[in-house]
């Protein structure tokens, strides 16, 4: 099942806040609402690819443009929640469709090369109101994969599972897993602000350490990805580092 690098959290509209009860009250500021606009992947300082973000005049995310054939749309609802998802390839294009009750995703539905639907995976929350588990269904209602997540006290995932089918009964077996553990840093997270629908990551704070441990039924791996960042003066990263590539990221107030 491809996996959609895709997040979720909107922050409140940047601004100032006045009070005119008392002559001493103190003005607070506001948080600011900066997104990304663009980002650049490089390798061995080698330019891989960018990708550029386009944004409505709500501050909606429309567009990510990787290429000229290969760009991501996102449309919403009259709350301003992610329903659709659309990717295109210059082969063609996927999407996944989002349905709520309230602000919270129940279920989301996928759609690989312009075909009939080919999964659908079911949403839980835990008492904080986070998700706590992701089940996906082939359209037989068959088991294809569980993912369940573990968070801290400011909302970003610290453990994720992920479950696949055992390679012999095809069923659901908590034996079989891949687990990853994440340490956060105290800054903005670079897409904070973009209103990523939930799907397997938090976009609260940036990561700087990802511990892998994995099981297919067979053998078992394990590694550890580390992460180095910039920031600006708001406290966003402008430059992302690991064993492999360096990203560089730049903002716009919107």
């Amino acid at each position: 099942m491809k996996k959609l690098f895709l997040f979720v959290s909107l922050a409140i509209f940047g601004g100032i806040l006045f009070s005119s009860c008392e002559k001493d009250d103190k003005v607070e500021p506001r948080e600011k609402m900066i997104r990304p606009v663009n980002l650049k992947y490089y390798e061995n300082d080698e330019l891989l690819y960018e990708v550029n973000y386009e944004y409505n005049e709500a501050g909606q995310l429309t567009r990510e443009v990787w290429d000229e054939d290969e760009y991501d749309l996102y449309e919403y609802n009259a709350d301003g929640n992610v329903i659709k998802h659309t990717m295109h390839y210059d082969s063609g294009s996927d999407y996944e469709t989002f349905e709520y009750e309230g602000d919270r995703i129940v279920r989301m539905n996928e759609f690989y090369d312009n075909s009939e639907q080919d999964y659908y995976s079911l949403y839980k929350y835990n008492d904080e109101g986070y998700v706590s588990e992701i089940t996906c269904y082939e359209m037989d209602d068959s088991f294809y994969e569980k993912m369940t997540f573990k968070y801290d006290e400011k909302g970003n995932v610290t453990e994720s599972i992920l479950n696949e089918p055992d390679p012999v009964t095809g069923e659901y077996n908590p034996e079989i897993y891949m687990k990853r553990t994440y340490t956060y840093d105290d800054k903005h997270h670079i897409f904070k602000n973009v209103g990523y629908p939930f799907t397997y990551k938090s976009y609260v704070n940036n990561i700087i350490e990802e511990k892998y441990h994995e099981y297919d039924g067979y053998t078992h791996y394990s590694d550890i990805d580390e992460y180095s960042y910039t920031y600006n003066e708001d406290g966003y990263p402008t430059e992302r580092i690991d064993t492999y590539m360096r990203d560089v990221i730049e903002y716009k107030e919107l």
